[in-house]
Parts: C-alpha cells; structure tokens; sequence
C-alpha cells in the first residue's frame, strides 16, 4: 500500500514578467522550498499552449480545460526527451486523447471578448492544479515539475472541467500514479 502525503497549497513567493507565475505574495519562511523545483521546459511549453488556447477562444483567463487541452496536444509531440510521461499514462489507460478534445470542444463555450495573451490570468482552479502539480512533484522527489505532475493535479483538483472530463475517460489520480510508479 502506498502512502502519499498531502501537502498544503503553497504561493509562489516572488511575482514578475514570467508569465508562469501564478500568484504574488510577500516571501516565507518557506520560500527555500520553493527554489529547488522549477517547471520542466515541457511543460512550460504546455502552460504556453493553455495561454494561447484561451486567447483563441476569447476567454479571459486560462482554466482547468485549456492546461487538459495543451496536455493532451503535447502527448502527440516528441521532445530531446521523448514522449510526455502524462501521454504515455493516458494512453496505457486507454484514453482516445482525440474523443477527448472533442468533448472538451463541445463543452468549453466560446467568449465574447478577445484577451491578449499577456493579459491572461488563471483561475482559482487553475492555480490549484499548479499548487497540487508541485506538491506531487514534491511527493515524487522530482528535481522539476513536468506533465505527469500537471495531470495529477488535474486529477486531484476534482472541480474543473478537466478533472470532470478525466473522470468520465476513467481516468483517476490513483490509476495515474499506479502507472506512473510502474513506468519509474
């Protein structure tokens, strides 16, 4: 039996042009923690891809459906370092990642008014799964956060539409780790 720790939410402790920081805060005395994991190349390109996927669809901040959407077309890509581990879960599991964009289409409205890219910030929901990705990150003794850290906290948010949809693929946060230790 496996125990996995829940750690609390943290806040990235500095703010800036990066857009990849999600939230702003005085530093903590926790802040040391933070400085050891950094976002894998891989998946900053994955967060890029969310940010634009939400400008294309005119909506004002990225949510939970545009880091699934961004996952699942980075699944199709080969890196220097091969495919993503979050990919190579999903497909094990024996999700059809194509049904899975379409349902994501059908389900994600379309807004009303253009955002520029730089202008996007990311839901509550959204900051959770990054917060949850580092904390499973954590967990895994990862020098980084990478796409498998991002799809479990995908899962492990529970409330967003991409948990949902993972959901109803089968897709749970135990398969994915069950999977993840057995491909380590």
């Amino acid at each position: 039996m496996s125990v996995f720790v829940v750690m609390q939410p943290v806040i990235l402790p500095t703010c800036g042009p990066d857009p990849f920081i999600i939230a702003c805060s005085a530093p903590s005395p926790h802040a040391h923690l933070l400085d050891a994991l950094e976002f894998s190349d891989r998946l900053r390109a994955v967060l890029s891809d969310a940010r634009e996927e939400a400008a294309r669809r005119k909506h004002e901040h990225v949510g939970t459906e545009h880091l699934l959407i961004a996952l699942l077309v980075d699944s199709d890509r080969t890196s220097g370092n091969g495919r993503s581990l979050a990919g190579v879960v999903l497909d094990v599991l024996g999700v059809d990642r194509q049904k899975m964009s379409v349902v994501l289409d059908q389900t994600i409205l379309r807004g009303q008014r253009p955002t520029a890219e730089d202008q996007l910030g990311y839901t509550s929901r959204a900051k959770a799964v990054l917060e949850l990705a580092m904390a499973e990150a954590r967990v895994a003794r990862a020098t980084t956060v990478d796409t498998q850290h991002l799809l479990l906290g995908l899962l492990r948010e529970e409330r967003g539409i991409a948990a949902q949809v993972l959901l109803d693929f089968g897709v749970t946060a135990e398969k994915a780790r069950a999977e993840l230790a057995r491909l380590a």
